[in-house]
């Protein structure tokens, strides 16, 4: 590297790579460039829940007004594309993604693949405008400076924030506002997010987010810091940039760890050894005068001493979840190879994969950490495999070959060892996002492709800067209108059209997003602020029934604004259906008080019948929301589940419609037919809901939803009979589902056994209303073996055997039971009763008279053998006898 020399004039732009001079239309874009990406990365915004809608708009809008700025230095004639074998494979793989989204066999995933397209559109713009924005070699050395001030107020943020730091602002907000703040504050909930979430070490929102973005910009970094240390040696005034990059040498690595994502943590050994082979071989650290390195490795031992000191609180608990990561990995990406194999060629669109994994993703997906909405493979070779086939893959193989290639040139030959470190440190970078994501979505979620299209293109742009491929200053003098600039003009008319539509969907986008935002906040402010605020059951309901009526139009606005927005549409359907609960609750509390003066008069009881229609019409919108869902999502989350408890909830409403109308004397019939249809349509959606799941609160769900149905018919019907077989098979799979192993939510595996034990007992009791004996005897002597020291489960078990004809397997049974408990009186009854019977059947009164005189005399030595309902049932067995005695 040639050191500047203060006061020497600038040499122009040459093929050689000099430096710039004044403002040029390549500076400009830089500092665009620059900016977009700094504000992608830590922009703080309280007006939308969810940060990533932030990044789209960021992307959608800020790629095409990159797309734009490079038609202008087109026109300008400082655009450098990347060499041609790159640009070629990248517009094979945008060609494989349109072709994709043409075939793409579900007409929902259409609005996927064209939000994917427009994204990928973005990211083209910034992988071009950086491409060409590194022209020379200061404005090389600058990006490297950019990423340590990216990586400088990363680390910091991230070391406040796992300090405790925004936990004393919260506190002062707080203290400010003289104890609990307003709920409109949208920067106090914000805050109380991130303090809420300690883990949470950047705007990022992911651990492994976070972590992957600091092994890009760890290796920039390190680069950095030996470019600029060999500057300081050589008498420039960069000590300070040796600072910054040195501090965010130290801490990436500590943040890293602290983080603990999994993959970012493996990557790091794996760069730094990378760096330091590469540097050495290919810089001779000799030329830079690197200080020795027994210095830097105390160094690093210092660092990794402290981060383990004060993180080995957590080590040990964060180490148990490597087989927890690897259970769901195994389940995501065998989904993945599924939709791959049905779709080979061009896969099955772009942005599909969210929308096809419910249909192929294992039942049991819940027992390790997959979530109920899975958005991409966690493979970015499983992901293209998906959504784009083998096309997709081998487009996007041959660009990145093609791009590492030129880099690899670069490295070899650039006659400068700055510009050597540069290519090396960029390369690094983007080789570390790309292996993490082998194992995470992070380069598929806005973050990570922004950053990836960006570090692509500055390790394009930068290697062909190395390799002399400089860029020269525009021509001065009077514009003419050559060929060329006739071509780059057209470019700059399409480019700022492609610019204005994706800035209005941006801004559609982004106010869609508010309001989905200000939706859920009306919500959250119903259900957790409005009951600790409102003490009258009345004024309660009647509060949140305006607040969750805002929230509704805020949502339906959402979704006018963005009918895409998937989001929105839960919500929206939740909301509808508290709304429902709310009125249903105030209706119960009012007939229970009007029935405590007797039978309320009829206009009171039109009253309350208004509250119940006005419940059962919120919840059929609530219905008509999950299936305007299911238009762009089919399967999300567990929109099923959730409409197979609506419809449970209309149908009961109907049930109590139908019992007000039987009390008021009029007809109730229509109402209980409408609610056996929605009982219908409940179970319908339910078994879609647990043939996708068998969590045992779908399976108990299900099981309770067939019986209720079950005792809305007419009993001992051929529907009867069926839904309440149903329920006992449900209640038997509830029953015997393995408990969560991640759990996700405090007290699950209390509530989960809770829900196993209650299916367990209330399983046999219907089997036995529906006559099946042999099923429910099943039961008992599952309950027997689970419970054996309460011997009823086997007295129960050998009673139902008797009923189906298996007279001889029950006294086996329970004979064998005696055995272990000789004592027990419940057995000795079932034995004499069961002989009883019998001699009234075919008079084989001796053999009766010997089982009861044997336990009477039992009883008799030992008195606290049998109860006094015992004794009496004993007693009656007796006179029985007596009745039949020859």
């Amino acid at each position: 590297m040639i050191p500047h020399r203060p006061g020497a004039r600038s040499r122009r732009g040459t093929a050689g790579g000099g430096e710039d001079s004044g403002l040029s239309p390549r500076m400009m874009g830089a500092g665009l460039l620059a900016l977009l990406v700094f504000l992608h990365v830590h922009l703080l915004t309280p007006y939308t829940n969810s940060l990533d809608d932030i990044k789209l708009v960021t992307m959608w809008a800020g790629g095409g007004l990159c797309l734009l700025a490079c038609a202008v230095l087109a026109l300008f004639g400082s655009l450098r594309l990347p060499p041609r074998a790159v640009l070629v494979g990248w517009c094979a793989y945008l060609g494989v993604l349109i072709l994709s989204a043409l075939v793409a066999t579900a007409s929902y995933a259409k609005w996927s693949a064209w939000q994917t397209l427009a994204a990928m559109g973005g990211a083209t713009g910034f992988l071009l405008l950086a491409a060409s924005s590194v022209g020379t070699e200061r404005l090389v050395r600058g990006s490297l400076r950019f990423w340590v001030v990216v990586g400088l107020t990363t680390c910091g943020f991230g070391l406040l924030h796992y300090a405790g730091a925004l936990e004393h602002v919260l506190a002062a907000i707080e203290a400010l506002a003289g104890g609990q703040p307003e709920t409109d504050s949208r920067f106090y909930e914000l805050v109380l997010t991130f303090a809420s979430r300690r883990e949470m070490l950047s705007t990022i929102l992911n651990s492994q987010f976070f972590g992957n973005f600091l092994t890009f910009v760890l290796p920039v970094a390190l680069a950095s810091l030996v470019v600029e240390f060999a500057a300081m040696r050589s008498g420039e005034p960069t000590r300070r940039w040796v600072v910054a990059a040195a501090l965010v040498a130290a801490f990436a690595p500590l943040c890293i760890f602290w983080t603990f994502s999994k993959t970012a943590v493996a990557c790091v050994p794996v760069l730094l050894v990378a760096f330091a082979i590469a540097a050495h071989a290919g810089t001779r650290f000799k030329v830079l005068r690197v200080p020795a390195w027994p210095w830097a490795v105390g160094l690093g031992a210092v660092v990794v001493a402290t981060a383990v000191y004060f993180g080995r609180a957590d080590l040990q608990q964060r180490l148990g979840t490597f087989d927890v990561s690897a259970d769901s990995r195994a389940v995501i990406w065998q989904g993945a190879w599924t939709i791959f194999r049905e779709h080979s060629l061009l896969g099955a669109g772009p942005g599909s994969f969210r929308l096809e994994f419910p249909g192929v993703r294992s039942p049991d997906y819940h027992l390790t950490a997959v979530s109920n909405l899975t958005l991409y493979a966690h493979n970015i070779v499983l992901d293209l495999l998906a959504e784009t086939g083998i096309a997709g893959l081998l487009a996007y193989v041959a660009f990145l070959f093609g791009a590492f290639h030129v880099a690899w040139r670069a490295f070899r030959r650039a006659a400068s060892h700055a510009m050597r470190l540069a290519v090396l440190g960029y390369a690094l970078g983007v080789g570390m996002l790309l292996l993490g994501g082998l194992l995470t979505p992070m380069i598929r979620w806005p973050v990570g492709l922004v950053q990836l299209a960006v570090g692509l293109g500055l390790m394009l742009g930068t290697s062909q800067t190395a390799l002399g491929d400089g860029m020269s200053e525009p021509r001065r003098g009077p514009f003419a209108w050559t060929p060329r600039a006739r071509v780059c003009a057209v470019l700059v008319v399409l480019a700022g059209v492609w610019f204005a539509g994706s800035a209005v969907w941006s801004v559609r986008f982004f106010r869609g997003s508010v309001a989905n935002n200000e939706g859920l906040r009306r919500v959250h402010y119903a259900e957790e602020f409005l009951p600790r605020l409102v003490r009258d059951p009345d004024e309660l309901a009647a509060q949140q029934l305006r607040m969750l009526a805002r929230a509704a139009e805020d949502l339906e606005e959402s979704v006018r604004l963005n009918p895409t927005f998937v989001t929105a549409y839960y919500k929206l359907g939740h909301a509808y259906n508290r709304m429902g609960l709310v009125s249903k609750t105030l209706f119960r509390d009012r007939l229970a008080s009007a029935s405590q003066r007797g039978l309320p008069p009829p206009e009171e009881l039109d009253r309350l019948v208004a509250l119940l229609d006005d419940s059962i019409a919120a919840q059929q919108r609530a219905l008509d929301a999950y299936d305007r869902l299911e238009l762009y999502a089919p399967g999300y989350a567990e929109t099923a589940l959730n409409r197979a408890i609506v419809h449970m909830t209309v149908a009961d409403s109907f049930e109590r419609r139908a019992r007000v109308e039987s009390v008021a004397g009029r007809q109730r019939t229509p109402h209980v037919q409408a609610a056996r249809e929605q009982y219908r349509l409940a179970v319908a959606a339910m078994n879609e809901a647990a043939a996708r799941s068998n969590k045992i609160n779908v399976a108990m769900t299900q099981a309770l939803l067939h019986e209720r149905f079950a005792d809305a018919l007419d009993e001992d019907g051929f529907e009867w009979r069926e839904q309440m077989l149903a329920a006992g098979h449900a209640f038997r799979r509830t029953r015997d589902l393995p408990l969560s192993v991640f759990v996700q939510e405090p007290g699950q595996l209390e509530r989960e056994k809770a829900d196993q034990r209650e299916a367990a007992l209330r399983g046999p009791l219907l089997f036995a209303r529906a006559g099946e004996w042999l099923e429910a005897a099943a039961d008992c002597e599952w309950l027997a073996r689970a419970y054996p020291g309460n011997t009823g489960y086997i007295a129960r078990a050998a009673e139902y055997l008797e009923r189906a004809g298996e007279l001889a397997r029950a006294r086996q049974l329970v004979d064998e039971a005696l055995e272990r408990h000789p004592l027990d009186g419940e057995l000795w009854l079932w034995r004499v009763e069961t002989a009883a019977a019998r001699a009234e059947r075919d008079g084989s009164w001796h053999d009766a008279a010997v089982e009861a005189y044997t336990l009477d005399a039992l009883a008799r030595e030992m008195p606290g053998m049998l109860d006094a309902e015992q004794v009496n049932r004993m007693q009656e067995v007796l006179r029985r006898l007596h009745a039949v005695r020859p």
